[in-house]
């Protein structure tokens, strides 16, 4: 069973467009709404699958919670941002004196309006049915010897939490229909001057560490056995050789413990839980160095991941991570990549916290960090266990990114910062079944190690 991050039926969103030179249509008001209407300015259709934006503003909608599937409401998804992007010459890198970016963010009950730039030639339009900005281009430019047949720009939506720092990105969508202002909907991308709606299709981010199901998941490890510190360790990512270094982090569950890391399940409450367990030497002897691989996937309703890119309502993730930008973390307070945390659980609904009883483990985010490179889906760590030491903890990461990119819409509006992270409830164990996104960790001989020592038991 995968546990996704954003579950539930794929999501049709409709944005309505203004023309390019309009600016946002203000929030509506509770009752009269803009310009007096009183229809409901954003509309889920009866199944959830699609959402409306009415052109003429309105009054708030009455049935944003009540249009969505039980599992989509579970996941208590709240915010929303889209930004269109594009570009006449982005090859070798943006041009901000002639890029045009529209954005706007909107929480579920809000409505939303987006001036969105279309060509120098309105009735031919620009192509923004790809999240790829660096294909962005003129018509007839040629890229990677391919002629663009019209403008192309990029446009992507960011579906998630809201949360006090920014918003945890549950899941992104790319443009895969319009329509004229007949309300016709035409099968293609292009936004023309009778473009008077668009539709995303979204795939939910797909994370999990099932004790189930340990070939699916989304986290595996390996002994560096020839590293001395965290430089050696880190270089198995990047040095001769790091492709292979990459593939070969695969399914704990067949290494054995003379190879220092080792999968299990253990339970407790009646709940399985994922323990990786790590070999420390004895305090004789040296630090070990060990290589993590966490991959986030795409998921369809059926729950298969990475679907073949354009074939349907989902696509593949190294289609969605062309655009979705690393950003730079806040200052204030400082962003930690990686936390150790106690390994914390949710039973039954309800949370319980545990106690580490390892001190002195580290857990490195080897990339996904360098700011306005696009993310990769796999994300790579370095875990240090020092000598003689033994116990549970648990570590969880999230990364800082952007939709498309990080600079201002010609409107001013700023980005929104969102975070990528393996689950919602992200300081409680990832047991691939519930909202939780830490990974457990034991160090020491298997045999010994016991999660209900976490909890006093």
């Amino acid at each position: 069973m995968k546990k996704w991050i954003f579950a539930g039926v794929s999501l049709l969103l409709a944005l309505a467009l203004m023309t390019a030179a309009c600016d946002l249509l203000p929030l509506p008001s509770a009752e009269k709404g803009v310009n007096g209407n009183t229809e409901e300015f954003a509309q889920y259709s009866a199944d959830g699958k699609t959402l409306t934006i009415n052109l003429e503003g309105g009054s708030p909608s009455k049935n944003m919670s009540r249009a969505l599937t039980n599992a989509l409401a579970r996941m208590n998804h709240d915010y929303y941002e889209v930004v269109f992007f594009y570009d006449p010459d982005y090859d070798g890198g943006p041009t901000p004196a002639i890029q045009k970016i529209s954005r706007t963010s909107w929480e579920r009950g809000e409505g939303a309006a987006l001036a969105v730039f279309r060509g120098t030639d309105p009735s031919s339009g620009i192509n923004y049915g790809s999240v790829d900005f660096t294909q962005s281009r003129e018509k007839d430019t040629v890229l990677n010897s391919v002629a663009a047949p019209t403008d192309i720009g990029a446009a992507i939506l960011f579906v998630g939490k809201r949360t006090t720092k920014g918003a945890t990105l549950l899941a992104v969508g790319t443009l895969t229909n319009t329509a004229n202002n007949a309300g016709t909907y035409l099968g293609n991308t292009i936004v023309n001057s009778t473009t008077s709606k668009v539709t995303f299709e979204i795939a939910a981010l797909d994370s999990s560490i099932d004790p189930d199901d340990l070939p699916g998941s989304s986290f595996f490890t390996k002994w560096i056995d020839d590293a001395v510190d965290y430089a050696t360790a880190s270089a198995k990512f990047t040095g001769v050789g790091s492709a292979a270094f990459i593939t070969s982090i695969n399914n704990s569950s067949t290494n054995n413990l003379a190879e220092g890391a080792q999968f299990a399940a253990q339970f407790y409450k009646n709940v399985k839980f994922p323990l990786f367990t790590f070999k420390s030497e004895v305090s004789t002897g040296a630090d070990r160095f060990y290589a993590g691989k966490f991959t986030f996937m795409t998921a369809t309703t059926t729950g298969t991941v990475n679907a073949v890119p354009g074939s349907g309502t989902n696509h593949h993730i190294s289609e969605y991570v062309k655009g979705i930008v690393i950003a730079t973390p806040p200052a204030v307070p400082t962003h930690e990549y990686t936390e150790i945390i106690s390994p914390n659980v949710i039973i039954d609904g309800k949370k319980i916290n545990g106690t580490t009883t390892n001190e002195g483990v580290k857990v490195t985010m080897v990339n996904n960090k360098t700011a306005n490179e696009t993310l990769s889906n796999e994300t790579y760590f370095v875990i240090e266990v020092p000598k003689g030491k033994g116990g549970l903890l648990a570590f969880n990461f999230n990364i800082p990114v952007f939709a498309l990119t990080s600079d201002v819409s010609e409107t001013g509006i700023l980005p929104v910062m969102w975070y990528v992270q393996p689950g919602i409830e992200n300081n409680y164990i990832d047991d691939g079944k519930r909202l939780g996104g830490s990974i457990l960790l034991g160090i020491g001989d298997p045999s010994t190690i016991e999660i209900e020592s976490a909890f006093g038991n």
